[in-house]
């Protein structure tokens, strides 16, 4: 399984910030903001931080994929859920 944080990204265009507010105002590092670039795993803790930042839950912020979604993905031109655009 891969994670995906475009959920996450999506909120925060919604919400009009930037990565450097969430950082700033949630208490995240750099570093963890570079790891969720790379989708890459947070702690639980990160993920509360920036879900009481943002009022938002943790499935409004990552997709857990597995390799049969990434190549229907692939296949299809992409999929949405609920959460996207």
């Amino acid at each position: 399984m891969a994670l995906n944080y475009k959920p996450l990204w999506i909120q925060l265009i919604k919400k009009d910030l930037m990565k450097v507010d969430v950082i700033r105002l949630a208490g995240l590092t750099t570093n963890i903001m570079a790891q969720i670039g790379k989708n890459k795993p947070i702690t639980f803790k990160n993920f509360e931080r920036i879900s009481m930042y943002l009022n938002a839950l943790l499935m409004m912020m990552i997709i857990m994929e597995t390799k049969k979604m990434s190549k229907i993905k692939k296949e299809y031109g992409g999929y949405k859920n609920e959460y996207s655009y």
